[in-house]
């Protein structure tokens, strides 16, 4: 070995050596000129919270990764906190972590290197960030307890084994960019029982899903289940889902899935005749988008329906005139038997001349297959109609309902409007030490029966940013749901209360939300509107006068509600939720109650509007802009007064409309409130 080679290794062990630090029993070391990595640690803390930084001497360095074994075999280990500057957590670093039940990771993690979680039996649930880039082979091999896995889109590749012997693991979903599933990627996860799969067929490997002997439902992100599925025959072992193959793959929602999608896409494309004014708002229209989407689905249910009907309709009259039924039994090859309504006195007849009638079927689709749906038995000018095994068309609904929500993604936004980020990347960080307050943030927007929220999802993340790293919050009292249904917000409000029951009402809550709002036409009654519900069903929407009345039953010090949502019935921007309504209505007030403020981004007859330079709603957005330059530290007097101004301002100069914030306290705290503080 030159002398050379020699004097870098040293200088390189005396750098390993000086640079280290254990503090609270977990060992670091320096793994570049300003980054740490964890080593190891001891084996007596219950909980653990990795700093973001180590201070040495006069110098501050970031924890950047989670070495290799650092946590293995830990038995005691049942918590831990990882900071967002961790990028990655290297191989069987919590392997045979048996008790570990929580991670929490930051929104910073890169890697998770090969077996990082394996047989960590007692892990139930895992949340993967959107910076995640990577998950390597058996990372959560033989984690028995896990239930739910959702991967991001950043991650493109299942590698071998990453999820195999999860025996409790019932729900996965894919991202729709999967590219490759590794061979027994998901193999023993026997109380599998539904997957979402990539619309695209991904390069699959070998008995990927080996022993899910329980799947029952498989679907895609946009399509009711993605072709390769059913001809590549997955799971030929689930025999409740294999019972359904047969017949999905006959639906007209199978049939008509990437046929709409491939025609609208074709609809987007940019005409010669057309500006791109025009060509903008054409393809940024949703009316026009629907109509489109109703000319394809009739086309399409033509298609299909001449696709299915048989070559010959030969039906056979069989037995005797039933006098209860008031006509004849007739039966078919394909539709079964049907009964052809004759009148007693012209059924000997309507038998003797049965070779002789003109019979013409008439096809439809119900509950998304092919039927008859109607038959006529033809004698001169006399008709008899024949009852078919469909009673009304559906085809419709079917398709429009299954992808509209889908289709609409990325329509809102226009390519040509450069969205500034600037309040979503400079977050001030506050030392976290608001523990008594939790808050509980909901962006919806995505929706299955009407038309998208452009931004509510963006806005809810980021407001879950400013929570944490502003405000002061603890990331376990933070919880931010997109995409909520009425299942979803009831749990949120249960969780909101369980938590004052056991602090004893000695806590603050902020509860967010973003999404659609809509007005009872009957009682003018204002309800936030689930993503899986439509405005008619109020049996599963919740009306904010129950949500005031249990936020107010908690008995916290203190709640403050923020409502990026307008309660006409408008969209946000224009439109209307409900097409069938043509105008706004006015909801009635609703009156907070207990220690509460709530903070609406418009007045009763206003609409809530989008501000697409900067990426979120335009309440949201002076929200968080306020919150960046007062490092979270005003007033909620002073918080509504900059909203207001502002929003107004941009309102009235930029949108030409008029929207005016509001802010509202219970009587009870009328005349303090605005003096409060959110940290």
């Amino acid at each position: 070995m030159s002398k050379k080679i020699l004097v870098t290794i040293l200088c390189l062990m005396c750098f390993v050596v000086m640079h280290s630090q254990v503090i609270g029993g977990i060992t670091y070391k320096a793994v570049s000129d300003n980054g740490f990595e964890v080593v190891s640690t001891g084996k007596s803390e219950h909980q653990i919270v990795i700093p973001d930084t180590i201070c040495m001497g006069d110098k501050v360095y970031s924890v950047v990764r989670i070495g290799d074994r650092a946590f293995y075999d830990n038995k005691n280990l049942q918590s831990i906190r990882i900071p967002q500057t961790v990028e990655k957590i290297g191989e069987s670093a919590f392997a045979y972590c048996s008790n570990l039940k929580e991670v929490v990771l930051g929104e910073g993690l890169k890697e998770i290197g090969d077996m990082a979680f394996a047989s960590c039996f007692s892990l139930r649930a895992f949340t993967f960030p959107e910076s995640l880039q990577s998950i390597h082979a058996r990372a959560f091999l033989n984690c028995r307890e896990l239930r739910k896995v959702e991967i991001p889109e950043s991650v493109s590749v299942i590698e071998e084994s990453t999820f195999s012997q999860c025996l409790n693991l019932t729900e996965v979903k894919l991202s729709n960019l999967t590219s490759r599933i590794g061979n027994e990627a998901f193999s023993g996860c026997k109380s599998m029982k539904c997957i979402v799969m990539p619309d695209n067929r991904p390069l699959i490997g070998e008995n990927v899903f080996s022993g899910c002997v329980n799947v029952e439902d498989v679907k895609g992100h946009l399509l009711v289940i993605p072709e390769y599925v059913v001809k590549d025959k997955l799971f030929p072992h689930a025999r409740v889902f294999m019972e359904k193959v047969s017949k999905i793959s006959t639906s007209f929602s199978f049939y008509a899935g990437r046929r709409t999608i491939a025609a609208i896409d074709e609809w987007r494309k940019k005409k010669d005749s057309e500006t791109k004014a025009q060509w903008e708002k054409r393809v940024h229209d949703e009316h026009e988008l629907k109509a489109e989407l109703d000319a394809v689905t009739e086309r399409l249910k033509l298609e299909y329906i001449k696709d299915n009907a048989p070559d010959l309709f030969l039906p056979t009259l069989v037995g005797e005139y039933v006098v209860e039924e008031s006509g004849y039994r007739v039966t078919t090859k394909d539709f079964g038997d049907i009964l052809v309504k004759v009148p007693a006195g012209e059924a000997d007849n309507f038998k003797k001349k049965y070779d002789k009638l003109v019979i013409t079927p008439k096809y439809g689709i119900i509950g998304d297959q092919f039927g008859l749906s109607e038959c006529t038995f033809a004698l001169g000018k006399k008709i008899y109609k024949g009852t078919g095994t469909v009673e009304e068309d559906d085809s419709q609904d079917i398709t429009a309902n299954q992808l509209i929500a889908g289709l609409f993604r990325g329509l809102d936004s226009n390519e040509d409007v450069p969205v500034d980020r600037e309040v979503d990347e400079n977050i001030p960080q506050n030392s976290t030490n608001n523990n008594s307050t939790f808050a509980f943030i909901i962006g919806n927007e995505n929706y299955q029966e009407a038309v998208n929220v452009q931004f509510a999802g963006d806005d809810a993340r980021t407001f879950e940013k400013y929570c944490k790293k502003t405000l002061g919050l603890p990331d376990e009292n933070v919880r931010c749901y997109i995409d909520a249904t009425y299942a979803t917000i009831l749990r949120v409000v249960s969780d909101v209360k369980q938590i004052a029951k056991v602090r004893d009402g000695n806590i603050n809550v902020i509860f967010y939300y973003a999404g659609h709002g809509f007005p009872d036409d009957a009682e003018k009654q204002a309800y936030l509107l689930p993503v899986d519900a439509k405005s008619s069903q109020l049996d599963v929407c919740y009306s904010l006068d129950r949500l005031y009345n249990e936020l107010q039953q908690t008995n916290a010090n203190m709640v403050t509600v923020f409502l990026d949502a307008c309660f006409t019935g408008s969209l946000r921007g224009e439109g209307m939720i409900a097409e069938e309504r043509g105008v706004a209505i006015k909801p009635r007030d609703n009156e907070p109650k207990g220690n509460l403020v709530v903070f609406s981004a418009a007045t009763g007859e206003q609409t809530a509007h989008p501000y697409k330079e900067k990426g979120h709603g335009l309440f949201t957005y002076f929200l968080l802009k306020k919150l960046q330059e007062s490092r979270g530290n005003e007033t909620l007097g002073g918080l509504i007064e900059y909203i207001s101004k502002n929003v107004e301002d941009v309102s009235s100069i930029k949108l030409n409309k008029t929207q005016t914030p509001t802010a509202q306290a219970s009587r009870e705290i009328e005349d303090t409130w605005k003096t409060m503080k959110l940290r």
